[in-house]
């Protein structure tokens, strides 16, 4: 079952093209990738194996912000998400953006 999800506006900005903002036969494939992408032993590495590396580097990265220095969790998290996706869906490193303001 597919939802429709209207026509363009400014959010496709944002958002672009992807799943989410789509539909029609765009969105069925991009449902076949997402479901080949995330089935169960890339799931399973992704919480074994990425997801504790990827959180490890961040908890670090945090401990060394200085006492009562204001944190932006958007920026941490986007960067944690960004750093996951590269490393599973191309295979490639992404530069470590600095997450203290």
């Amino acid at each position: 079952m597919a939802y429709h999800t209207g026509s363009s506006t400014r959010a496709d900005i944002y958002v672009g093209n992807g799943i989410i903002n789509s539909d029609g036969e765009l969105w069925k494939l991009q449902r076949k990738a997402g479901l080949e992408f995330l089935n169960k032993s890339n799931m399973q590495i992704l919480t074994d194996v990425a997801l504790p590396k990827y959180l490890d580097s961040t908890v670090t990265d945090l401990n060394l912000t200085p006492s009562g220095e204001l944190v932006d969790l958007e920026a941490i998290f986007l960067e944690l998400t960004t750093q996951l996706m590269g490393r599973m869906a191309y295979n490639v490193g992404v530069l470590n953006h600095q997450i203290r303001s």
